[in-house]
């Protein structure tokens, strides 16, 4: 029998095995890497389309569509009959940038102070001890929970930054530590302390340097970590909740409904009707946090010192000498700089570019562009074309409003105006009056011409997208005139009286309301229909067209733009009115509930947006106007009750409330919004008298305006007017305000300009 001696001496030579958690985990973590740059591009669908019935071999299937059961479909879709496979290509991405800089934040704090613990002496040492062990005793996912749900909506994406790190460095730091203190009292760090070497010096070129390898093996493990506790979050219901997507030029949405991983796993988990949405979303998790552990393995195996010798002859080791020999023979110079420090300027590059990067990706996800774009167009590029901006009330102009107002004019009418003024691409203004004139002026003030109708008119007029002028008469009536002043046509009055000027489609229909009927008419002077209206609680009777045109809405009724039918009312809860904001999203609310509202083939969808506690918030009273900026602010008034003043109240893009203006007016509204998300209203000044919280007595003084930032609660600026009346209406364009009120008098407000 053969000795072991003899055994050993025939055996083959050793080949190196392969390190499979390395190449596993790259190839994974590559995939997740890949499909976070490309994903979106490789979607078949948009994430955000619902499709809630599909036509599939002669019959029609109802959402949500299980896996592999409708064709465009591959894994199913949502509860709205969103695609899943789209959502979990769009949902990587912001999960995987949050989770990279949160990382990326981790290792930087661990790094640091895991070195002045092992390294330092004195109070330094102690503090930064201190501080590793109280992070340690405390559980990251408990931490972030906690920062997270105190921060509230208000910080997004944020405090899912803070709440990550603030603890999550510790366990990276304990282990720098111990390994700074082990490299401390090495033969090398002596010698070079012997040359007369800095501490500093020796910290950068000799501490980090073997540090660093670890590091790149912490980053990966730091992902794996934070990416499961971010899962987590989201299991529990706490995601970021909004991501910013590029529609076209530069245009914007923020939306609540956009997919991200967290998303996903908490939409899922409160739904019982599509568990494959949170397998999938989990296997998704499952498999980027499996991917990056593999990748840490499979560094630290790679790192090992033991196994320096098995990787002498392996293909990569080979390359590297190569490489390395190469170099020294070019660029000595370059090559022994490299040895010393370029490791450290590599890993300190990266840093930089996920810190840098990320924060400006989430920076962007969270706030949108600096400055807005309107999704809605207004026919013909007027500047106000109805009596609230556009035929979807939104009150947004695409102007600067006044920084530093004062009276450039005034006109006088002694027969009294009805609204605000309609001002057309030029800037020629349009009035009617109480008399039943209406009237054109320039940019100066100075009258153009006036022409006297046979009925009263009503309201403020409206402009078509030739320049047309449009005016509702006080009985229900509507004349059409051309911009030189000349009548068109008229319709005859409707027997009951209007309710509010009329608003034009882009194609050419005016639409306008009495307290019996809502009218549609052809631009040509032909009636397209009338029917009866609905039932309404004088709170806010006015029109207003969906951002497609498709619908009109009357206060909490959706009608039929093309026949007049009443498509969607509230069947449950009373709400109060729709809401079209400048960013094209629909809203149906009340004083303290607001829900997105969204058309689809077979009816409309509700979801629930936010809800706003008007008590605690001491926004007690009526709702009253309403409105969103295209950056995703909404604005909403409350008309006061028992003596207290209106309040305007702003929520951001999340529906958290971000500031409160108390607004002393009487019979006080908003006037505009421009387009820095800053808020003009107007109204007649009111100061109390009280005594122990109790109201003896008001005192209304003049007409006046203010300025309101989106989270100030004092006003920017206030403008007195010399008028006692109250405001009717008015106008914004750039750098100007013009304001009605209600004795006749037109103001326009506004900056000097440059000399």
């Amino acid at each position: 029998m053969a000795s072991r001696a003899d055994m050993s001496r025939v055996a083959p030579a050793y080949r190196p095995t392969v390190n499979w958690p390395l190449w596993i985990g790259l190839a994974l973590a590559g995939a997740i890497l890949l499909i976070a740059v490309i994903g979106p591009r490789l979607a078949p669908r948009d994430p955000l389309k619902e499709s809630y019935t599909v036509f599939v071999e002669n019959e029609f299937v109802h959402t949500p569509f299980p896996p592999f059961t409708v064709p465009g479909y591959p894994l199913g879709s949502d509860e709205f009959g969103r695609d899943t496979l789209s959502r979990l290509l769009w949902a990587v991405r912001p999960t995987l940038v949050l989770v990279l800089v949160a990382a990326a934040t981790r290792l930087v704090l661990g790094l640091a102070l895991g070195m002045v613990a092992g390294w330092g002496e004195g109070w330094a040492r102690r503090w930064a001890d201190a501080a590793i062990a109280g992070a340690l005793a405390l559980p990251t996912l408990f931490v972030a929970l906690a920062v997270i749900a105190a921060a509230g909506r208000q910080f997004g994406v944020w405090a899912f930054i803070v709440g990550l790190t603030i603890t999550g460095w510790a366990e990276t730091a304990r282990i720098m530590r111990n390994q700074t203190a082990s490299l401390k009292n090495q033969p090398f760090v002596e010698a070079a302390r012997a040359v007369g070497a800095t501490k500093w010096g020796i910290l950068y070129r000799h501490i980090l340097t073997h540090l660093l390898p670890l590091g790149w093996i912490l980053l990966a493990f730091e992902v794996s970590y934070t990416l499961l506790t971010t899962a987590a979050l989201g299991f529990m219901g706490y995601f970021t909740n909004s991501v910013w997507i590029e529609l076209d030029d530069g245009v914007a949405l923020l939306t609540s409904g956009l997919p991200e991983l967290g998303q996903m796993l908490a939409g899922a988990t409160r739904s019982q009707h599509t568990p494959w949405v949170l397998a999938l979303s989990g296997t998704a998790v499952f498999v980027s946090v499996l991917g990056f552990s593999l990748l840490g393995e499979g560094m630290r195996t790679q790192l090992n010192p033991q196994l320096s010798s098995r990787r002498r002859n392996t293909w990569w080791s080979k390359m590297s000498q190569a490489l390395d020999d190469w170099m020294v023979d070019r660029w000595p110079g370059l090559a022994a700089a490299w040895r010393r420090s370029g490791s450290a300027v590599l890993a300190g590059i990266t840093a930089l570019v996920i810190l840098a990067g990320g924060g400006l990706f989430l920076w962007q996800m969270q706030k949108g562009s600096v400055v807005a774009t309107a999704r809605l167009i207004v026919p013909g590029g007027h500047l106000w074309a109805s009596a609230r901006h556009d035929a979807f009330g939104t009150r947004w102009a695409e102007a600067d409003g006044p920084r530093d107002p004062v009276q450039l004019w005034h006109v006088e009418n002694p027969d009294g105006f009805t609204g605000g003024p309609a001002i057309d691409s030029d800037g020629l203004l349009y009035l009617g009056t109480v008399a039943g004139d209406v009237l054109a002026l320039n940019a100066d003030g100075v009258e153009q011409w006036r022409v006297r109708l046979s009925d009263p008119v009503f309201g403020a007029p409206a402009l078509g997208a030739q320049g047309d002028i449009y005016v509702a008469g006080a009985g229900g009536g509507l004349t059409a005139l051309d911009p030189s002043g000349h009548v068109l046509w008229t319709l005859p009055t409707g027997g009951s009286a209007t309710l509010d000027g009329p608003l034009v489609s882009s194609a050419g229909v005016i639409y306008f309301a009495s307290q019996a009927q809502i009218t549609a008419v052809h631009e040509s002077g032909a009636m397209i229909w009338r029917v009866g209206l609905p039932t309404f609680s004088w709170l806010l009777p006015v029109l207003k067209l969906s951002p497609d045109e498709q619908f009109l809405f009357f206060e909490d009724s959706a009608l039929d733009a093309a026949t007049g039918t009443v498509v969607y009312e509230p069947t449950s809860d009373p709400f109060d009115g729709f809401v079209v904001g400048a960013d094209g999203r629909v809203f149906l609310r009340n004083a303290s509930q607001w829900l997105e509202w969204r058309a689809t083939e077979t009816g409309a969808v509700l979801e629930s947006w936010t809800r706003v506690d008007d008590r605690s918030l001491e926004l007690g009273g009526t709702p009253g106007d309403a409105g969103g900026t295209p950056d995703g602010f909404v604005w909403t008034g409350f008309n006061g009750f028992r003596g207290s003043f209106p309040t305007i109240a702003w929520l951001d893009a999340q529906g958290q409330v971000v500031g409160t203006s108390s607004v002393p007016y009487a019979s006080g509204h908003v006037v505009a919004v421009d387009r820095g998300a800053r808020l003009y209203a107007c109204g007649l000044a009111v100061q109390d008298t009280r005594v122990g919280g109790f109201l003896l007595d008001s005192v209304r003084g003049h007409a006046q305006c203010r300025a309101i930032e989106p989270r100030s609660s004092q006003p920017t600026w206030i403008y007195d007017f010399e008028n006692t009346s109250p405001v009717l209406g008015g106008a914004l364009v750039q750098n100007r305000l013009y304001v009605v009120t209600a004795h006749g008098v037109l103001y326009a407000i506004g900056d000097l300009p440059a000399p």
